[in-house]
Protein backbone atom coordinates (compact mmCIF):
# COMPACT_ATOMS: atom_id res chain seq x y z
CA UNK A 1 0.00 0.00 0.00
CA UNK A 2 3.04 2.43 1.13
CA UNK A 3 4.45 1.49 -2.22
CA UNK A 4 1.13 2.43 -4.01
CA UNK A 5 0.82 5.49 -2.42
CA UNK A 6 4.58 6.80 -3.55
CA UNK A 7 3.87 5.94 -7.43
CA UNK A 8 0.40 7.57 -6.81
CA UNK A 9 2.68 10.64 -5.67
CA UNK A 10 5.57 10.49 -8.23
CA UNK A 11 2.89 10.48 -10.99
CA UNK A 12 1.13 13.18 -9.90
CA UNK A 13 4.39 15.21 -9.49
CA UNK A 14 4.87 14.07 -13.20
CA UNK A 15 1.51 15.99 -14.60
CA UNK A 16 2.09 19.28 -11.98
CA UNK A 17 5.46 19.91 -12.19
CA UNK A 18 5.86 20.13 -15.87
CA UNK A 19 5.85 24.05 -17.11
CA UNK A 20 3.85 23.67 -20.28
CA UNK A 21 1.80 21.54 -17.98
CA UNK A 22 1.57 24.09 -15.38
CA UNK A 23 0.55 26.44 -18.16
CA UNK A 24 -2.62 24.54 -19.57
CA UNK A 25 -3.75 24.27 -15.91
CA UNK A 26 -3.74 27.87 -15.39
CA UNK A 27 -5.37 28.61 -18.97
CA UNK A 28 -8.23 25.87 -18.30
CA UNK A 29 -8.63 28.00 -14.83
CA UNK A 30 -9.38 31.11 -16.86
CA UNK A 31 -11.08 29.48 -19.44
CA UNK A 32 -13.65 28.15 -16.87
CA UNK A 33 -13.68 31.92 -15.11
CA UNK A 34 -14.78 33.37 -19.08
CA UNK A 35 -18.37 31.90 -19.05
CA UNK A 36 -19.84 33.96 -15.81
CA UNK A 37 -18.37 37.07 -16.86
CA UNK A 38 -19.31 37.24 -20.51
CA UNK A 39 -22.79 36.06 -19.38
CA UNK A 40 -22.96 39.50 -16.60
CA UNK A 41 -21.56 41.41 -19.97
CA UNK A 42 -24.66 39.98 -21.99
CA UNK A 43 -27.12 41.01 -19.47
CA UNK A 44 -26.02 44.13 -18.82
CA UNK A 45 -26.76 44.85 -22.51
CA UNK A 46 -30.32 43.74 -21.94
CA UNK A 47 -31.32 45.60 -18.77
CA UNK A 48 -34.54 46.27 -19.54
CA UNK A 49 -33.66 50.04 -20.43
CA UNK A 50 -35.55 51.87 -23.54
CA UNK A 51 -33.25 52.77 -26.76
CA UNK A 52 -33.87 56.19 -28.09
CA UNK A 53 -35.54 56.27 -31.85
CA UNK A 54 -33.12 58.17 -34.44
CA UNK A 55 -35.60 57.61 -36.96
CA UNK A 56 -38.60 60.32 -37.78
CA UNK A 57 -40.68 59.92 -41.25
CA UNK A 58 -41.24 62.25 -42.79
CA UNK A 59 -44.88 64.17 -43.51
CA UNK A 60 -45.28 62.31 -47.16
CA UNK A 61 -43.67 59.09 -45.90
CA UNK A 62 -45.92 55.85 -46.46
CA UNK A 63 -48.97 55.31 -44.24
CA UNK A 64 -47.02 52.11 -43.16
CA UNK A 65 -44.24 54.09 -42.10
CA UNK A 66 -45.85 56.59 -40.07
CA UNK A 67 -48.39 54.05 -38.04
CA UNK A 68 -45.67 51.88 -37.12
CA UNK A 69 -43.43 54.35 -36.32
CA UNK A 70 -45.92 56.48 -33.91
CA UNK A 71 -46.85 53.63 -32.70
CA UNK A 72 -43.86 52.34 -31.38
CA UNK A 73 -42.99 55.44 -30.06
CA UNK A 74 -45.67 55.90 -27.71
CA UNK A 75 -45.46 52.47 -26.91
CA UNK A 76 -41.73 53.15 -25.56
CA UNK A 77 -42.40 56.44 -24.30
CA UNK A 78 -45.37 55.58 -22.34
CA UNK A 79 -43.71 52.23 -20.46
CA UNK A 80 -40.64 54.67 -19.85
CA UNK A 81 -42.03 57.37 -18.78
CA UNK A 82 -43.95 55.22 -15.80
CA UNK A 83 -40.42 53.47 -14.85
CA UNK A 84 -42.06 49.96 -16.25
CA UNK A 85 -38.76 48.20 -17.29
CA UNK A 86 -38.72 45.91 -20.33
CA UNK A 87 -38.09 42.97 -17.67
CA UNK A 88 -41.24 43.76 -15.59
CA UNK A 89 -44.43 41.27 -15.91
CA UNK A 90 -46.53 44.36 -16.84
CA UNK A 91 -44.51 44.78 -19.84
CA UNK A 92 -44.53 41.40 -20.87
CA UNK A 93 -48.42 41.60 -20.75
CA UNK A 94 -49.46 44.48 -21.85
CA UNK A 95 -46.95 45.84 -24.33
CA UNK A 96 -48.07 43.77 -27.45
CA UNK A 97 -51.65 45.24 -26.90
CA UNK A 98 -50.95 48.75 -25.92
CA UNK A 99 -48.73 49.38 -29.22
CA UNK A 100 -51.76 47.44 -31.38
CA UNK A 101 -54.06 49.97 -29.80
CA UNK A 102 -51.86 52.96 -30.75
CA UNK A 103 -51.71 51.55 -34.42
CA UNK A 104 -55.12 51.32 -34.51
CA UNK A 105 -55.37 54.62 -33.57
CA UNK A 106 -52.98 56.62 -35.93
CA UNK A 107 -54.24 54.16 -38.61
CA UNK A 108 -57.85 55.86 -37.89
CA UNK A 109 -56.00 59.20 -38.17
CA UNK A 110 -54.80 58.42 -41.23
CA UNK A 111 -58.43 57.84 -42.71
CA UNK A 112 -60.46 60.79 -40.81
CA UNK A 113 -57.98 63.12 -41.72
CA UNK A 114 -57.69 62.41 -45.27
CA UNK A 115 -53.81 61.91 -45.56
CA UNK A 116 -54.00 58.31 -46.64
CA UNK A 117 -57.39 56.78 -48.36
CA UNK A 118 -59.76 54.16 -46.57
CA UNK A 119 -58.56 51.25 -48.44
CA UNK A 120 -55.67 51.95 -48.62
CA UNK A 121 -55.03 51.48 -44.66
CA UNK A 122 -57.86 48.61 -44.58
CA UNK A 123 -55.46 46.82 -46.99
CA UNK A 124 -52.74 47.30 -44.61
CA UNK A 125 -54.01 47.43 -41.05
CA UNK A 126 -57.14 44.99 -41.55
CA UNK A 127 -55.85 42.89 -39.13
CA UNK A 128 -56.47 45.56 -36.77
CA UNK A 129 -60.04 45.50 -37.12
CA UNK A 130 -60.50 41.85 -36.92
CA UNK A 131 -63.93 40.40 -35.35
CA UNK A 132 -64.17 37.66 -33.12
CA UNK A 133 -65.74 33.94 -33.94
CA UNK A 134 -67.91 32.06 -31.95
CA UNK A 135 -67.61 31.23 -28.81
CA UNK A 136 -64.48 28.74 -28.16
CA UNK A 137 -63.23 27.96 -24.56
CA UNK A 138 -59.82 27.40 -26.17
CA UNK A 139 -57.47 29.09 -27.62
CA UNK A 140 -54.15 29.21 -29.79
CA UNK A 141 -51.86 30.66 -27.09
CA UNK A 142 -52.69 27.54 -25.18
CA UNK A 143 -54.69 29.29 -22.57
CA UNK A 144 -57.99 28.54 -21.50
CA UNK A 145 -60.27 31.95 -22.04
CA UNK A 146 -64.17 32.38 -21.51
CA UNK A 147 -65.73 34.43 -24.17
CA UNK A 148 -65.41 34.46 -28.17
CA UNK A 149 -61.86 33.26 -29.35
CA UNK A 150 -60.40 35.80 -32.14
CA UNK A 151 -59.80 34.33 -35.37
CA UNK A 152 -57.49 36.54 -37.84
CA UNK A 153 -58.77 36.76 -40.82
CA UNK A 154 -56.65 37.61 -44.10
CA UNK A 155 -56.09 41.12 -44.97
CA UNK A 156 -58.37 40.64 -48.59
CA UNK A 157 -61.64 39.82 -46.16
CA UNK A 158 -61.14 43.45 -44.37
CA UNK A 159 -62.54 46.06 -47.13
CA UNK A 160 -62.97 49.73 -46.47
CA UNK A 161 -66.38 49.36 -46.48
CA UNK A 162 -66.47 47.18 -43.38
CA UNK A 163 -64.58 50.01 -41.35
CA UNK A 164 -66.09 52.97 -39.73
CA UNK A 165 -62.88 54.48 -39.23
CA UNK A 166 -64.08 57.53 -37.01
CA UNK A 167 -66.17 54.82 -34.74
CA UNK A 168 -63.00 52.96 -34.63
CA UNK A 169 -61.10 55.79 -33.53
CA UNK A 170 -62.95 56.67 -30.73
CA UNK A 171 -62.76 53.43 -29.54
CA UNK A 172 -59.60 53.04 -29.43
CA UNK A 173 -59.62 55.81 -27.24
CA UNK A 174 -61.26 54.48 -24.38
CA UNK A 175 -59.45 51.54 -24.99
CA UNK A 176 -56.29 52.99 -24.18
CA UNK A 177 -57.38 55.12 -21.57
CA UNK A 178 -58.35 51.74 -19.92
CA UNK A 179 -55.14 49.86 -20.80
CA UNK A 180 -53.54 52.87 -19.76
CA UNK A 181 -55.54 52.78 -16.31
CA UNK A 182 -54.87 48.71 -16.11
CA UNK A 183 -51.20 49.47 -16.86
CA UNK A 184 -50.18 51.92 -14.05
CA UNK A 185 -52.89 51.24 -11.84
CA UNK A 186 -54.28 47.69 -11.57
CA UNK A 187 -52.82 45.83 -8.70
CA UNK A 188 -51.32 42.24 -9.01
CA UNK A 189 -54.08 41.13 -6.93
CA UNK A 190 -56.74 42.78 -9.27
CA UNK A 191 -55.20 41.35 -12.30
CA UNK A 192 -54.90 38.02 -10.95
CA UNK A 193 -58.15 37.93 -9.64
CA UNK A 194 -59.64 38.91 -12.89
CA UNK A 195 -58.01 36.09 -14.75
CA UNK A 196 -58.84 33.98 -12.14
CA UNK A 197 -62.27 34.48 -12.33
CA UNK A 198 -62.22 34.20 -16.51
CA UNK A 199 -60.62 30.83 -15.68
CA UNK A 200 -63.77 30.30 -13.49
CA UNK A 201 -66.36 31.01 -15.88
CA UNK A 202 -64.04 28.62 -18.76
CA UNK A 203 -63.93 26.21 -16.11
CA UNK A 204 -67.49 25.88 -16.10
CA UNK A 205 -67.86 26.20 -19.71
CA UNK A 206 -65.37 23.15 -19.76
CA UNK A 207 -67.57 20.97 -17.75
CA UNK A 208 -70.16 21.72 -19.64
CA UNK A 209 -68.73 20.54 -22.57
CA UNK A 210 -67.37 17.34 -20.78
CA UNK A 211 -70.56 16.48 -19.76
CA UNK A 212 -72.11 16.77 -24.03
CA UNK A 213 -68.70 14.97 -24.52
CA UNK A 214 -69.19 12.06 -21.87
CA UNK A 215 -72.51 11.69 -23.06
CA UNK A 216 -71.73 11.26 -26.60
CA UNK A 217 -69.08 9.24 -25.81
CA UNK A 218 -71.48 6.91 -23.87
CA UNK A 219 -68.72 4.73 -21.96
CA UNK A 220 -66.56 3.64 -25.05
CA UNK A 221 -69.79 2.70 -26.91
CA UNK A 222 -69.48 5.24 -29.73
CA UNK A 223 -65.45 5.58 -29.91
CA UNK A 224 -65.97 8.53 -32.73
CA UNK A 225 -66.32 11.03 -29.84
CA UNK A 226 -63.32 9.40 -27.59
CA UNK A 227 -60.69 12.56 -29.12
CA UNK A 228 -63.59 15.12 -28.06
CA UNK A 229 -64.05 13.23 -24.62
CA UNK A 230 -60.39 13.50 -23.83
CA UNK A 231 -59.86 17.23 -24.84
CA UNK A 232 -62.68 18.16 -22.56
CA UNK A 233 -61.24 16.29 -19.94
CA UNK A 234 -57.93 18.10 -20.66
CA UNK A 235 -59.75 21.50 -20.81
CA UNK A 236 -61.49 21.05 -17.46
CA UNK A 237 -58.05 20.24 -16.01
CA UNK A 238 -56.19 23.28 -17.53
CA UNK A 239 -58.86 25.61 -16.36
CA UNK A 240 -58.15 23.85 -12.80
CA UNK A 241 -54.46 24.83 -13.24
CA UNK A 242 -54.87 28.14 -14.21
CA UNK A 243 -57.13 28.99 -11.34
CA UNK A 244 -54.69 27.19 -8.84
CA UNK A 245 -51.47 29.61 -10.31
CA UNK A 246 -53.36 33.00 -10.52
CA UNK A 247 -54.47 32.55 -6.92
CA UNK A 248 -50.78 32.15 -6.08
CA UNK A 249 -49.98 35.05 -7.89
CA UNK A 250 -52.41 37.00 -6.31
CA UNK A 251 -50.21 36.57 -3.14
CA UNK A 252 -47.18 37.93 -4.94
CA UNK A 253 -44.44 39.94 -3.32
CA UNK A 254 -42.99 43.05 -5.60
CA UNK A 255 -39.77 40.77 -6.39
CA UNK A 256 -41.83 37.92 -7.34
CA UNK A 257 -44.67 39.44 -9.56
CA UNK A 258 -42.11 38.92 -12.37
CA UNK A 259 -41.04 35.56 -12.22
CA UNK A 260 -44.24 34.09 -11.40
CA UNK A 261 -46.07 35.43 -14.17
CA UNK A 262 -43.08 34.41 -16.24
CA UNK A 263 -44.25 31.15 -15.37
CA UNK A 264 -47.87 31.36 -15.44
CA UNK A 265 -48.10 32.80 -18.80
CA UNK A 266 -44.45 32.09 -20.26
CA UNK A 267 -44.00 28.13 -19.29
CA UNK A 268 -48.06 26.85 -19.04
CA UNK A 269 -49.00 27.96 -22.22
CA UNK A 270 -46.70 25.53 -23.91
CA UNK A 271 -47.13 22.59 -20.77
CA UNK A 272 -51.26 23.53 -21.53
CA UNK A 273 -51.33 23.28 -25.40
CA UNK A 274 -49.19 19.65 -25.13
CA UNK A 275 -51.77 18.61 -22.50
CA UNK A 276 -54.32 19.19 -25.04
CA UNK A 277 -52.79 18.29 -28.21
CA UNK A 278 -51.47 14.88 -26.91
CA UNK A 279 -54.99 13.64 -26.25
CA UNK A 280 -55.49 10.13 -27.73
CA UNK A 281 -58.22 9.91 -30.81
CA UNK A 282 -60.24 7.12 -31.38
CA UNK A 283 -58.79 4.38 -34.07
CA UNK A 284 -60.72 5.82 -37.29
CA UNK A 285 -59.49 9.32 -36.87
CA UNK A 286 -55.89 7.76 -36.17
CA UNK A 287 -55.69 5.75 -39.50
CA UNK A 288 -57.31 8.60 -41.40
CA UNK A 289 -54.19 10.79 -40.36
CA UNK A 290 -50.42 10.89 -40.95
CA UNK A 291 -49.07 9.16 -37.69
CA UNK A 292 -46.32 7.78 -39.47
CA UNK A 293 -45.38 3.62 -39.55
CA UNK A 294 -46.56 3.39 -35.86
CA UNK A 295 -49.16 1.30 -34.38
CA UNK A 296 -52.29 2.48 -33.05
CA UNK A 297 -51.15 1.10 -29.54
CA UNK A 298 -47.80 2.48 -29.97
CA UNK A 299 -49.61 5.96 -30.65
CA UNK A 300 -51.43 5.59 -27.84
CA UNK A 301 -49.01 4.78 -25.19
CA UNK A 302 -47.18 7.95 -26.84
CA UNK A 303 -49.49 10.21 -26.31
CA UNK A 304 -50.27 8.87 -22.26
CA UNK A 305 -46.48 9.46 -21.78
CA UNK A 306 -46.72 12.95 -23.14
CA UNK A 307 -49.72 13.92 -21.10
CA UNK A 308 -47.87 12.16 -18.25
CA UNK A 309 -44.80 14.89 -18.30
CA UNK A 310 -47.16 17.47 -19.26
CA UNK A 311 -48.62 16.72 -15.92
CA UNK A 312 -45.39 16.41 -13.88
CA UNK A 313 -44.60 19.93 -15.44
CA UNK A 314 -47.75 21.73 -14.70
CA UNK A 315 -47.52 20.15 -10.82
CA UNK A 316 -44.10 21.37 -10.43
CA UNK A 317 -44.85 24.83 -12.12
CA UNK A 318 -47.56 25.50 -9.36
CA UNK A 319 -45.54 23.84 -6.56
CA UNK A 320 -43.10 26.49 -7.36
CA UNK A 321 -46.23 28.95 -7.65
CA UNK A 322 -46.90 28.25 -4.05
CA UNK A 323 -43.99 27.73 -1.97
CA UNK A 324 -42.49 30.65 -3.71
CA UNK A 325 -39.65 28.76 -5.35
CA UNK A 326 -38.57 30.38 -8.35
CA UNK A 327 -37.75 28.44 -11.40
CA UNK A 328 -34.06 29.57 -12.49
CA UNK A 329 -35.53 29.72 -16.42
CA UNK A 330 -37.40 32.49 -15.23
CA UNK A 331 -35.65 34.70 -13.04
CA UNK A 332 -33.95 37.64 -15.00
CA UNK A 333 -30.53 37.80 -14.79
CA UNK A 334 -30.88 34.31 -12.64
CA UNK A 335 -27.55 33.22 -10.92
CA UNK A 336 -28.03 29.61 -10.60
CA UNK A 337 -28.87 29.67 -14.75
CA UNK A 338 -25.25 31.33 -15.22
CA UNK A 339 -23.42 28.30 -12.87
CA UNK A 340 -25.46 25.88 -14.03
CA UNK A 341 -24.77 27.12 -17.63
CA UNK A 342 -20.68 28.17 -16.84
CA UNK A 343 -20.38 24.43 -14.87
CA UNK A 344 -21.30 22.64 -17.76
CA UNK A 345 -18.48 24.84 -19.60
CA UNK A 346 -16.28 24.00 -17.00
CA UNK A 347 -16.60 20.21 -17.45
CA UNK A 348 -15.94 20.42 -21.05
CA UNK A 349 -12.96 22.12 -20.33
CA UNK A 350 -11.51 19.96 -17.87
CA UNK A 351 -11.96 17.01 -20.29
CA UNK A 352 -10.27 18.76 -23.17
CA UNK A 353 -7.42 19.52 -20.49
CA UNK A 354 -7.57 16.14 -19.40
CA UNK A 355 -7.02 14.60 -22.94
CA UNK A 356 -3.92 16.35 -23.26
CA UNK A 357 -2.14 15.54 -19.77
CA UNK A 358 -3.10 12.06 -19.95
CA UNK A 359 -1.63 11.34 -23.74
CA UNK A 360 1.18 13.71 -22.52
CA UNK A 361 1.03 11.40 -19.15
CA UNK A 362 1.53 7.95 -20.88
CA UNK A 363 2.81 8.54 -24.31
CA UNK A 364 5.18 10.84 -23.28
CA UNK A 365 7.03 8.06 -21.30
CA UNK A 366 8.27 6.37 -23.72
CA UNK A 367 9.10 9.30 -26.25
CA UNK A 368 11.44 10.68 -23.29
CA UNK A 369 12.93 7.31 -22.59
CA UNK A 370 11.76 7.45 -18.96
CA UNK A 371 9.57 4.76 -19.27
CA UNK A 372 12.67 2.28 -18.86
CA UNK A 373 13.57 4.02 -15.79
CA UNK A 374 10.06 3.36 -14.48
CA UNK A 375 10.02 -0.56 -15.01
CA UNK A 376 13.24 -0.98 -13.19
CA UNK A 377 11.68 -0.42 -9.87
CA UNK A 378 10.63 -3.83 -8.44
CA UNK A 379 7.06 -2.41 -9.04
CA UNK A 380 4.36 -4.85 -11.12
CA UNK A 381 2.84 -3.18 -14.15
CA UNK A 382 -0.48 -3.50 -12.86
CA UNK A 383 0.21 -0.62 -10.13
CA UNK A 384 1.84 1.51 -12.86
CA UNK A 385 -0.98 1.88 -15.07
CA UNK A 386 -3.25 2.22 -11.31
CA UNK A 387 -0.82 5.08 -10.23
CA UNK A 388 -0.69 6.80 -13.56
CA UNK A 389 -5.06 6.11 -13.23
CA UNK A 390 -5.33 7.78 -10.15
CA UNK A 391 -3.00 10.73 -10.70
CA UNK A 392 -5.19 11.63 -13.30
CA UNK A 393 -8.33 11.39 -11.38
CA UNK A 394 -6.69 13.25 -8.59
CA UNK A 395 -5.69 15.95 -11.50
CA UNK A 396 -9.86 16.23 -12.86
CA UNK A 397 -10.77 16.24 -9.14
CA UNK A 398 -8.38 19.72 -8.70
CA UNK A 399 -9.83 21.19 -11.31
CA UNK A 400 -13.30 20.66 -11.14
CA UNK A 401 -12.99 21.49 -7.47
CA UNK A 402 -10.89 24.86 -8.18
CA UNK A 403 -13.73 25.21 -11.21
CA UNK A 404 -16.54 24.89 -9.11
CA UNK A 405 -15.41 27.49 -6.33
CA UNK A 406 -14.44 29.86 -9.13
CA UNK A 407 -17.76 29.71 -10.74
CA UNK A 408 -19.99 29.96 -8.03
CA UNK A 409 -17.57 32.76 -6.38
CA UNK A 410 -17.71 34.76 -9.97
CA UNK A 411 -21.49 34.34 -10.69
CA UNK A 412 -22.39 35.73 -7.03
CA UNK A 413 -19.84 38.39 -7.11
CA UNK A 414 -21.45 39.64 -10.54
CA UNK A 415 -25.13 38.72 -10.08
CA UNK A 416 -25.61 38.76 -6.23
CA UNK A 417 -26.84 36.08 -4.09
CA UNK A 418 -30.34 36.34 -5.47
CA UNK A 419 -31.30 32.62 -6.16
CA UNK A 420 -28.04 31.25 -6.03
CA UNK A 421 -29.29 28.96 -2.93
CA UNK A 422 -33.09 28.26 -4.01
CA UNK A 423 -33.45 24.44 -4.29
CA UNK A 424 -33.89 22.99 -7.55
CA UNK A 425 -37.10 21.23 -8.17
CA UNK A 426 -37.03 17.73 -9.75
CA UNK A 427 -39.54 15.16 -10.04
CA UNK A 428 -40.12 11.74 -8.85
CA UNK A 429 -43.50 10.27 -8.10
CA UNK A 430 -43.96 14.25 -6.93
CA UNK A 431 -41.82 17.29 -6.72
CA UNK A 432 -38.78 17.03 -4.75
CA UNK A 433 -36.16 19.94 -3.84
CA UNK A 434 -32.91 19.60 -4.54
CA UNK A 435 -30.19 22.10 -2.67
CA UNK A 436 -28.68 24.26 -5.15
CA UNK A 437 -25.22 23.32 -4.21
CA UNK A 438 -25.88 19.58 -4.92
CA UNK A 439 -27.84 20.11 -8.27
CA UNK A 440 -24.83 22.15 -9.13
CA UNK A 441 -22.04 19.76 -8.44
CA UNK A 442 -24.08 17.22 -10.46
CA UNK A 443 -24.28 19.56 -13.62
CA UNK A 444 -20.28 19.54 -13.19
CA UNK A 445 -20.09 15.96 -11.52
CA UNK A 446 -22.24 14.20 -14.32
CA UNK A 447 -20.70 15.30 -17.85
CA UNK A 448 -16.84 14.88 -16.05
CA UNK A 449 -18.13 11.65 -15.58
CA UNK A 450 -18.75 11.13 -19.13
CA UNK A 451 -15.54 12.66 -19.92
CA UNK A 452 -13.54 9.84 -17.76
CA UNK A 453 -14.56 7.47 -20.47
CA UNK A 454 -13.27 9.90 -23.08
CA UNK A 455 -10.13 10.53 -20.69
CA UNK A 456 -9.81 6.66 -20.31
CA UNK A 457 -9.81 6.10 -24.40
CA UNK A 458 -6.67 8.90 -24.36
CA UNK A 459 -5.22 6.64 -21.80
CA UNK A 460 -5.65 3.11 -23.75
CA UNK A 461 -4.71 4.74 -27.06
CA UNK A 462 -1.60 6.19 -25.47
CA UNK A 463 -0.53 3.00 -24.19
CA UNK A 464 -1.02 1.54 -27.95
CA UNK A 465 0.32 4.05 -29.95
CA UNK A 466 3.19 5.63 -27.71
CA UNK A 467 2.75 8.79 -29.62
CA UNK A 468 1.22 12.01 -28.82
CA UNK A 469 -0.63 13.19 -31.22
CA UNK A 470 -1.78 9.85 -32.59
CA UNK A 471 -3.03 8.99 -29.10
CA UNK A 472 -5.07 12.38 -28.91
CA UNK A 473 -7.14 12.58 -32.64
CA UNK A 474 -9.38 9.62 -31.75
CA UNK A 475 -10.19 11.10 -28.07
CA UNK A 476 -11.04 14.08 -29.39
CA UNK A 477 -13.40 13.62 -32.26
CA UNK A 478 -15.04 11.64 -29.81
CA UNK A 479 -15.41 14.70 -27.35
CA UNK A 480 -16.29 17.17 -30.33
CA UNK A 481 -19.31 15.08 -31.91
CA UNK A 482 -20.53 13.71 -28.54
CA UNK A 483 -23.37 15.50 -28.37
CA UNK A 484 -24.25 15.12 -32.13
CA UNK A 485 -24.00 11.25 -31.62
CA UNK A 486 -25.85 11.24 -28.42
CA UNK A 487 -28.71 13.25 -30.07
CA UNK A 488 -28.94 10.99 -32.66
CA UNK A 489 -29.07 8.17 -30.47
CA UNK A 490 -31.72 9.49 -28.07
CA UNK A 491 -33.51 10.29 -31.49
CA UNK A 492 -33.43 6.41 -32.54
CA UNK A 493 -33.76 4.80 -29.07
CA UNK A 494 -37.23 4.16 -29.45
CA UNK A 495 -36.81 2.04 -32.53
CA UNK A 496 -33.84 0.72 -31.46
CA UNK A 497 -34.21 -0.22 -28.34
CA UNK A 498 -30.70 -1.80 -27.79
CA UNK A 499 -29.13 1.46 -27.80
CA UNK A 500 -30.30 1.43 -24.07
CA UNK A 501 -26.83 -0.61 -23.61
CA UNK A 502 -24.29 0.98 -25.61
CA UNK A 503 -22.33 4.28 -24.85
CA UNK A 504 -24.31 6.48 -27.04
CA UNK A 505 -26.91 7.80 -25.20
CA UNK A 506 -24.64 8.83 -22.49
CA UNK A 507 -21.73 10.94 -23.77
CA UNK A 508 -23.06 13.39 -21.91
CA UNK A 509 -25.05 12.50 -18.52
CA UNK A 510 -25.02 16.24 -17.90
CA UNK A 511 -27.79 16.70 -20.65
CA UNK A 512 -29.85 13.90 -18.53
CA UNK A 513 -30.12 16.04 -15.44
CA UNK A 514 -33.65 17.37 -16.29
CA UNK A 515 -36.71 18.74 -14.75
CA UNK A 516 -40.18 18.43 -16.21
CA UNK A 517 -40.17 21.48 -16.83
CA UNK A 518 -37.13 21.37 -18.82
CA UNK A 519 -39.06 19.58 -21.67
CA UNK A 520 -41.10 22.57 -22.45
CA UNK A 521 -38.26 25.04 -22.16
CA UNK A 522 -35.91 23.40 -24.25
CA UNK A 523 -37.85 22.23 -27.28
CA UNK A 524 -35.04 20.03 -28.99
CA UNK A 525 -33.80 20.35 -32.24
CA UNK A 526 -32.11 17.38 -34.72
CA UNK A 527 -28.17 17.93 -33.48
CA UNK A 528 -29.11 19.80 -30.40
CA UNK A 529 -28.11 17.51 -26.95
CA UNK A 530 -31.38 18.87 -25.31
CA UNK A 531 -32.93 15.97 -27.15
CA UNK A 532 -32.50 14.28 -24.12
CA UNK A 533 -35.34 15.93 -22.27
CA UNK A 534 -37.52 14.46 -24.09
CA UNK A 535 -35.94 10.70 -23.22
CA UNK A 536 -36.88 8.36 -20.49
CA UNK A 537 -33.54 6.12 -20.36
CA UNK A 538 -32.08 5.92 -16.86
CA UNK A 539 -29.34 8.31 -15.34
CA UNK A 540 -28.68 5.25 -13.08
CA UNK A 541 -28.35 2.98 -15.95
CA UNK A 542 -26.04 5.74 -17.71
CA UNK A 543 -23.52 5.80 -14.67
CA UNK A 544 -23.12 2.03 -14.69
CA UNK A 545 -22.61 2.15 -18.46
CA UNK A 546 -19.86 4.71 -18.36
CA UNK A 547 -17.82 2.94 -15.57
CA UNK A 548 -18.03 -0.40 -17.38
CA UNK A 549 -16.65 0.91 -20.46
CA UNK A 550 -14.00 3.05 -18.67
CA UNK A 551 -13.21 -0.22 -17.24
CA UNK A 552 -12.96 -1.97 -20.27
CA UNK A 553 -10.36 0.61 -21.87
CA UNK A 554 -8.40 0.50 -18.97
CA UNK A 555 -8.24 -2.83 -18.83
CA UNK A 556 -7.31 -3.29 -22.57
CA UNK A 557 -4.60 -0.75 -22.07
CA UNK A 558 -3.59 -2.88 -18.76
CA UNK A 559 -3.20 -5.74 -20.89
CA UNK A 560 -1.29 -4.24 -23.74
CA UNK A 561 1.09 -2.48 -20.99
CA UNK A 562 2.14 -6.23 -19.78
CA UNK A 563 2.81 -7.22 -23.10
CA UNK A 564 4.97 -4.10 -24.19
CA UNK A 565 8.52 -5.19 -25.02
CA UNK A 566 10.23 -1.96 -24.08
CA UNK A 567 13.10 -0.87 -26.13
CA UNK A 568 16.60 -0.06 -24.67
Amino acid sequence: MKGMLGLWKNESIKIFRPVANKIILIIAVLLIAVPPCFTYIISRSENGGYDEYYYVPDDDADAEVKVYFYAERDTRDFFRDNEISQNSWRYSRYCGSYRDLKMKQYACEEVTSGRTDAQTVASLFGWLFETPSETDVYTEDGMLHDGPAAVSPSYEEITADDIDFAKELEKAKVDLAELEYNITEQSVKEYAQSRADSAKKTLEAAKLQRAEASANFDDGKNSAYLGAFNRAKADVEIAEYQISAYKAFAEADKDEEDWMFSEIEGCLPMVFSTLRESCVEDEKTFISEDYGDRTYEQYKRECEKTQSRAREAAITVQYSLDNKIPLSDYVQNSTKSTVYGSLGTAAAITVIVMIIITVTLIAGEYSNGTIRLLLIRPKTRSKIIISKFLALMTCAILISIVGFVLVYGISIALFGVSDAFVPELMYSSGVIEVPALVYGALKLILPLFSGIFIISIAFMMATVTEKIAVAAVLPFIVDMFSGVVQTIALSLIEKFSFLRFTMLPYLNLGNLLVSPVDRFIYRPMIFSPDAAVYSDISLLAGVIIIALHTLAMYIIALAVFRKKEIKS
